[in-house]
């Protein structure tokens, strides 16, 4: 009888082990699922692209100066439809605007141009809705503000003999004076495509606030970005 409870007990024992080893188990893949799913929730991208900067100022014609823009952003994923992203961005654009009477002087003589430079950042809070096309490959929308915090913007005049720059003048920043805000308040929309970790994407914002306190002047800018992007 002892001999036989003894063996009992053993059996028991080895139950017992094997029910703790397929618990522990269970446990790890559990927690390893529940890892991989929080790192599901929030993904990191990198991107860049062309920007195109267009600002609108009364009784001036509007200035389209083109450039590139680069960043990352974040992405907290509500479910598999729906996220919601941030990120950070630095954009820097240029353009040249020669002045209608000095169009027929570029080939007789003298004559000038204005160069405007603007740089910024960019913070951008959007809804991000996906919809599958196929298996790792996405159409998405995305709508939203966008905080654009401008870094500089200047305009330097050049002057040339019919081909030949022979004087620049110093260009001032216009954030560096009282009479324009460095801060614009932006709401815009647009669409793009993902594949697997590889995205393409078009946004547009409208600058809502008018960027200067001088008197009968606005000031409001828009911004066009198509953006490569690659999902971490």
């Amino acid at each position: 009888n002892f001999l036989y409870l003894c063996q009992i007990i053993n059996r028991n024992e080895m139950i017992m082990q094997k029910i703790r080893n397929k618990v522990l188990l269970l446990v790890v893949v559990l927690f390893t699922t529940n890892i991989v799913a929080q790192e599901k929730k929030v993904e990191f991208t990198v991107g860049g692209g062309y920007s195109s900067h267009t600002s609108k100022m009364k009784q001036q014609s509007n200035k389209n100066l083109d450039g590139f823009h680069v960043g990352g952003f974040l992405t907290y994923n509500i479910s598999e439809m729906l996220g919601l992203q941030t990120g950070l961005l630095y954009s820097q654009s240029s353009g040249v605007i020669v002045p209608q009477d000095q169009v027929h002087l570029k080939k007789i003589g003298t004559w000038h141009q204005t160069k405007t430079e603007f740089t910024a950042f960019d913070t951008p809070l959007r809804i991000v809705y996906s919809y599958m096309l196929a298996e790792d490959f996405y159409i998405q929308l995305f709508f939203g503000p966008n905080f654009n915090w401008g870094l500089s913007r200047t305009e330097t005049t050049e002057h040339f003999n019919r081909n030949n720059k022979w004087k620049t003048d110093t260009g001032i920043n216009i954030y560096k004076k009282d009479d324009y805000s460095r801060f614009d308040l932006q709401l815009g929309g647009g669409t793009g495509l993902q594949w697997k970790g590889i995205g393409l994407s078009f946004r547009y914002d409208w600058g809502l606030l008018n960027r200067t306190s001088l008197p009968n002047m606005t000031y409001k800018a828009n911004d066009l970005k198509i953006t490569i992007s690659y999902k971490f």
